[in-house]
């Protein structure tokens, strides 16, 4: 009870406040954008993190170009999403006629209770199939006249089908110009750096790949990435491992470092139950300080066994120091899906 009342108390003493709670999430935590000036013109920048001042980002009075400020992706979704909106309202501008003609009486001599989704399609209702043999145009009767098709119609799907190929073709085209007007907006480590996607396998060495991309600019970093997942996984368990021993011990001492010593084994005074046994082997519970040794002791004869393998490289990360030189870098030296498959395979 005591012990409550006395963080009421610390907590009141602060004056703490709702009021003061919305503001600070309104005022730094929303996204917002503050007005500058470069050279006479007049923009708007996005705020950082923790920056105070500024306005919000307005529903409808935000302009396209400035959704790119809350990155890459979101601001392609948008322009992305705006032509495509207009795609489909020509599409149906083009098809005002062929809807129109759904909906007459010379498509069919009355229009049916539809759904609202079903107004102006192609559905008919005038239909009667003849499962015999007999069938002619007499026995239909006039029902053959229905729900036919002219070349209209199909001159105007082929020109909606086009139309919407082309729109596809500039959207790609757009997207990639889009991509590079937004990217040279913010400045991210993606703007200085490549991957290389498949290196030959021994192809290890980080001075050969720096002193190859040293043509297109200054390297100022270089990783190559090998196919030792399986070994980082066992140091992962090694240090879980020795995390548990210095709990175990209750801290780094000298029965800590003793555990830490797998040359020398250690031993239980009192040997385990068929419950404990149990529970450790299966269930990870009811651990001691000999069973973390014992694992410890596992995990060191993975490491050296998986240590002495050869490694093949499987990706390789190069950082330029400036954006110059990784654009041309990209530009000279990537390569297609299919060719870099067919290269691959080959």
């Amino acid at each position: 009870m005591d012990s409550s009342h006395g963080v009421k108390d610390r907590l009141y003493a602060k004056n703490i406040s709702t009021e003061l709670a919305w503001a600070h999430f309104k005022n730094t935590t929303l996204p917002r954008r503050v007005k500058e000036n470069l050279k006479g013109q007049e923009y708007w920048r996005k705020c950082e993190s923790g920056e105070c001042g500024g306005e919000l980002y307005e529903i409808w009075g935000t302009k396209l170009k400035e959704l790119g400020d809350f990155g890459l992706g979101i601001g392609l979704f948008f322009h992305m999403d705006y032509i495509l909106c207009f795609a489909m309202l020509l599409a149906g501008i083009i098809n005002t006629y062929t809807m129109a003609y759904y909906m007459s009486t010379d498509y069919q001599p009355t229009y049916p209770d539809l759904s609202f989704s079903l107004f102006g399609s192609a559905a008919c209702y005038f239909e009667q199939v003849c499962t015999s043999a007999e069938c002619t145009e007499d026995t239909l009767g006039d029902n053959t006249d229905y729900c036919n098709l002219n070349l209209a119609q199909g001159i105007l799907d082929f020109c909606t089908t086009m139309m919407l190929f082309l729109v596809v073709y500039f959207l790609g085209v757009y997207q990639r110009k889009m991509t590079e007007k937004i990217d040279m907006s913010a400045q991210t480590a993606q703007d200085y750096s490549i991957v290389v996607e498949d290196p030959d396998d021994d192809a290890t060495d980080p001075d050969e790949w720096r002193d190859f991309f040293s043509d297109f600019g200054h390297v100022v970093y270089v990783t190559v990435a090998i196919n030792n997942e399986e070994l980082l996984k066992i140091l992962s368990e090694k240090r879980i491992c020795m995390y548990n021993i210095e709990i175990e011990a209750g801290g780094r001492n000298d029965e800590y470092y003793r555990a830490l010593d797998t040359d020398n084994e250690m031993k239980r005074i009192k040997e385990l139950n068929l419950w404990q046994r149990f529970a450790q082997n299966y269930l990870g519970a009811s651990t001691d300080m000999v069973y973390w040794h014992q694992k410890l002791a596992e995990i060191h004869k993975k490491v050296e066994k998986l240590k002495n393998l050869k490694y093949r490289a499987s990706k390789v990360y190069v950082i330029f120091d400036s954006e110059h030189s990784q654009r041309k870098c990209l530009s000279e030296m990537t390569t297609g899906l299919i060719p870099a498959t067919l290269e691959k395979s080959n």
